[in-house]
């Protein structure tokens, strides 16, 4: 009987091994990256775009302030001021201010002190302080902080002395806070005395004959005596000490004649509100008090005046202006 071929087929059954499929490579999908940091930098367009509306408007409100402070300071050159007498002998007595506003005066003009860089000469000014020093119209200590203590190079002793007991008070307050710090504080005579520049101050605290150094800021625009002050203090420099010295921060009228104008026409007011006479001219004050300038310096449009004075002798220092 002839057999039946068997056939090639595979056939199914538990013996089928099934032929496994060919491995395929998959790229790994790369790992996610942290969150930017940042947003993503606008194209010129969108960056335009987005700060156009806010830039506009700031420039516009700036151009319309300049405009307006433009327009302000023009009426003010235009008033006539011409007229009026602006010495020191006819403007009224404007001291009793500082009673009001000592408790606010550091935070007043702080601010604009230091961005009209005044902070960096008051302590260039008290750093020159040596020996025996009186600080008259002392405020509220604004200089407190700069004085380089020391009975051999530095300051010997410090007579603080004020017409307003308010900011005499405050002055008071301000050593207190600053030498409770260990590392600043010092054991030399720190005297705060509320008395007139004008007439007697109290001696040294060693009793000598007078002052090795006198300083006095911002001081001669709220006086009605400016050149009887500075009178007054030359008697009361150490007539044994050829370097004793005055020195004054103060402000004045300016080299330019529109900003005079300005000065003028607001002085009452600022006097009124700051107890001070800013259109007062420093350098005429300085030359009637019979002082020798050892050195001057003028800053802001010339507003700003800074002396070293000493009393006239033979033989006197050329005088120096920067």
């Amino acid at each position: 009987m002839a057999r039946t071929p068997r056939s090639t087929a595979k056939r199914p059954g538990p013996y089928y091994q099934k032929v496994p499929e060919p491995l395929v490579y998959k790229p790994r999908a790369p790992a996610p990256s942290a969150p930017p940091t940042s947003l993503p930098k606008l194209t010129s367009a969108a960056t335009t775009a987005r700060w156009r509306t806010p830039f506009f408007a700031v420039a516009g409100t700036f151009a319309f302030g300049i405009a307006l402070y433009g327009t302000a300071l023009f009426v003010s050159t235009r008033k006539s001021c011409s007229h009026a007498n602006h010495s020191p002998a006819v403007q009224k007595d404007v001291s009793s201010v500082y009673d009001d506003t000592a408790s606010s005066f550091d935070a007043d003009i702080g601010f604009s002190e230091f961005l009209a860089g005044i902070m960096r000469v008051r302590k260039r000014l008290a750093q020159q302080c040596k020996g025996d020093v009186l600080e008259v119209s002392a405020g509220t200590g604004r200089n407190l902080g700069y004085y380089k203590f020391g009975k051999e190079k530095g300051v010997r002793s410090l007579t603080l002395v004020d017409l307003s007991k308010q900011m005499v008070d405050q002055a008071k307050l301000k050593w207190e806070v600053l030498n409770k710090d260990k590392k600043r504080a010092v054991d030399i005579p720190v005297r705060f005395v509320q008395g007139d520049a004008i007439s007697t101050m109290p001696p040294p605290p060693e009793k000598t004959k007078g002052y090795d150094t006198i300083i006095q800021t911002m001081g001669l625009c709220s006086t009605p005596s400016p050149v009887d002050l500075l009178k007054n203090l030359t008697r009361h420099l150490n007539p044994d000490n050829e370097e004793a010295r005055i020195l004054l921060l103060e402000h004045g009228r300016s080299y330019y004649q529109w900003l005079n104008r300005i000065l003028d026409s607001e002085a009452s007011q600022h006097a009124d509100q700051h107890g001070c006479w800013w259109n007062r001219d420093i350098g005429e004050i300085v030359e009637k008090s019979g002082l020798e300038i050892v050195r001057e310096t003028r800053k802001h449009f010339g507003t700003t005046w800074i002396f070293e004075l000493r009393p006239k002798q033979a033989g006197s220092i050329e005088e120096t202006k920067h």
